[in-house]
This record gives structure tokens, sequence and C-alpha cells, in this order.
């Protein structure tokens, strides 16, 4: 039998606020998990012992909304990898993958760019390992694709250490909770208001999981997927970004996810259309403490977010890539303003105050106990916020102010 020459590990990198970039240990010694089957002639030929062998024929996607849609970008062996990626993720198969026709000399690029496509265009497969191993055979053109992770199991014991049973069980609580948010939101006028209620939704009812961002290599897998976001209610960046893209798209509305920094530590935010164009939005910074929720980081413009958030690398068809490279399917240069929160909710400070007083007696006779507001006036905040007490000193008392992160924006209390 002619040996496994090499196996290379296409790890995609995982991107979560508050640590670094983390890396599974896989596939130490692939002969180990090498099983007797009945395989044809061929595949014996270019195996060791037993390994079972699957070939999916790919399909064409259709993605529901083109524009952020990662398969798009794609050169056309890409999109077939990515097809027979998706399959085999939805079907949790654990066997070698034959892509051997789909090989060429850019395969491990090839894999690299589709595997992180799937992942980026399909937050409800949350069970998808963010390792694949692509295996190659000495002195031939076979190659292999292969979902098991190296964590002393057997290759049998299923994707993040669930069954199909138990996934399809996880799923049912991820659609009931879907379900319950679709309801509130099916009567809202437009999507800007839905995109609205899903923010804040993930703002209230998530809590950031400190623990696993400071600790990737123990972290809890949960808290990167929709499931731990909206089921357990613990979540890292990723999975506030993974919910916010797959209630929106449930909802009807494009989204996608983004890749980069803050800090200079790995953050995934999102990419949303809530009607007249582009904008970028990120959850995870706009949930204060308490599930007090803030909108700082809602319907931004490039220029806006970039003042902190770096984006990765854009993608690139003609670009070869390995497996330390970072790159991003979505940078678009946002500009536009008229769904921004506060411009849309008149929620900001200039010099008559008009807007500003109309909006917090607004938030104040909904019954609410704050309302945050932009300050666009040449003041501090401190002064800012002194003025608009003033002007509100008949109707609302207010008590003290926030001021979120140095920004021009305040959080007013009565």
């Amino acid at each position: 039998m002619k040996r496994l020459f090499a196996v290379f590990s296409i790890i995609m990198l995982m991107f979560v606020s508050g640590c670094k970039n983390g890396i599974n240990e896989f596939f130490k010694d692939i002969d180990g998990y090498i099983k007797k089957n009945t395989i044809s002639a061929e595949q014996e030929s270019v195996l060791d012992e037993g390994e079972e062998v699957v070939k999916i024929k790919p399909r064409n996607e259709k993605p529901e909304y083109p524009q952020l849609s990662a398969y798009n970008k794609l050169t056309d062996n890409q999109k077939k990898l990515y097809s027979i990626i998706r399959t085999a993720v939805e079907n949790m198969e654990l066997r070698l993958i034959d892509v051997t026709e789909y090989s060429n000399d850019n395969i491990s690029s090839d894999t690299v760019v589709a595997h992180k496509a799937v992942m980026c265009d399909r937050p409800d497969l949350f069970w998808m390992p963010k390792t694949l191993s692509l295996v190659s055979v000495e002195d031939t053109k076979h190659n292999y694709l292969c979902f098991r992770e190296y964590d002393g199991e057997k290759p049998d014991s299923g994707f993040f250490g669930i069954t199909a049973e138990q996934k399809n069980q996880m799923m049912s609580q991820i659609k009931s909770v879907e379900n319950e948010i679709i309801n509130e939101i099916k009567n809202l006028p437009d999507a800007f208001e839905k995109e609205l209620f899903i923010h804040d939704y993930l703002c209230k009812h998530i809590v950031y999981d400190k623990e696993s961002a400071d600790n990737l290599q123990n972290a809890n897998k949960e808290s990167m997927t929709i499931y731990g976001a909206l089921v357990k209610g613990s979540a890292i960046c990723e999975g506030y970004s993974k919910a916010m893209q797959y209630l929106c798209i449930k909802s009807g509305i494009p989204c996608s996810v983004v890749y980069g920094k803050y800090d200079d530590i790995a953050h995934m935010w999102n990419i949303v259309n809530p009607g007249d164009g582009l904008y970028y939005v990120d959850a995870t910074f706009d949930d204060g403490s308490d599930h007090s929720v803030l909108h700082s980081f809602f319907n931004l413009t490039k220029a806006e977010i970039s003042e902190g958030h770096i984006f990765s690398d854009g993608f690139s068809s003609d670009k070869t890539y390995d497996i330390s490279d970072e790159f991003n399917f979505f940078i678009y240069d946002c500009k536009n303003t008229a769904l921004n929160y506060f411009i849309k909710k008149g929620a900001y400070i200039r010099d008559d105050y008009k807007s500003a007083v109309d909006y917090a007696l607004s938030e104040y006779y909904k019954g609410k106990k704050s309302a945050e507001l932009k300050n666009i006036t040449s003041l501090t905040n401190a002064q800012a916020f002194e003025a608009l007490r003033q002007r509100l000193a008949d109707k609302i008392d207010l008590k003290k102010s926030y001021e979120y992160e140095g920004k021009n924006i305040i959080v007013i209390v009565w």
C-alpha cells in the first residue's frame, strides 16, 4: 500500500474578542483513524487499509442575498469545493471525501477559501468544525477532505462532540427562539425596526462569555455559535455576530459577518442592508453592563467603524491563501447614514437642542429610564449634558449621564 504522504490541516482562525486566535491540535497520526471498509480497487491502491471513502457531487448554490454571499466571490473550483463542504457538514460526514476531480495546483488554497466561505455564509451550521483536513497521497494527485478533530475519541464520535440526534434537538431549541423573535417583529413597519429589534434582543439576552474569550484554548465552543447565543444566552463576539446574521436573514434582511481586530485582538462584527444600502453593526460592543443596550455601533459607515475596528485584508480570487492568512469577503466603503440609529431616531444633541429635547421626552413618556444621544455640538459631553438638563428641568429631572468610552455618545438617566 502507498502511505499517506501529507496531511494539511486547513484551520480556520477563530475570531473572538478578548483573546488571541487559537488553533486546535489536529491529526497527529492519520493512520490511527483508518478503519477496514470495503472500497474500490482504485481507492485501495492509494489508501492505507480500510479507510472508507465517499464522493459528493457538487451543485450550483443559489444564495438568497447575492450581494452578501461569500459563495458568489469564489472561482468555479472553489464553488464546487464549497458545495461539497456544505453538504458534508449538513450530513455530518466523517468519512474521507474524495476531491481528486477538483484538485489542481491550488487545491490547498481553494480548500481554505471554500471552507471559510461556508462558515461565513451559514451561521445555521453551528456544529461545523473550524478545522478541515486535506489529505494528499504520495506520488499521486489524489486528495481527500476530512472533518475529524483529533480529540482522542473514535472518528465516528460526531462533530462538535454531538450526535445527529443531539444536533436536531439543539436546532429545535434554536427554532423555538427564532419563532418567538419572528413573531415579535413580523408586524414592525420596516427592515430598520426589525434589525433594531434583533440587535436589542441580543444585547438584552446574551451575557458576554469573558471566561471563554480570555482562554480560547479551553473555551466553550457553544459561545462561538448561534446555539450559545440564542439558547444558552452566552457568547463571545463570534456568537453575537452569527446570531445577528442568522436572525436578520430569517427576517428577510441581508446580513453577513466581518472579520478583523479591535485593540489588536481578533474580533467579528456584521455588515447588513436594512433597506437603503450597506452598514456595519457590532452588537457585541453595544451590549452594556447589566443587559443595558447601547447603539453606538448600530449602522455605521466604514469611516465610523474604522475609528477602532481594523478590517482583515479583503479576499481576492487571484491570490493563493495559506492556513495562516486572515481575509475578509466583505469590505465595502459604506457611506449611507440615513439609517444610523441616532440619525433615524433624531437622537442627537445639536446647538438648538430641539431634537434632543424631543427625543428625551419621547423616551420618558414611553416609560424608559434613560436615553442615548449623540453629541454633535462643539461642547464637551459634560457641557452638553448640563445644557440639556437645564432645558428639561421643568419636565424631567436628569440625574446623571454616562459617556461611551470617550466617544461623543452620552446616556442620560432620570
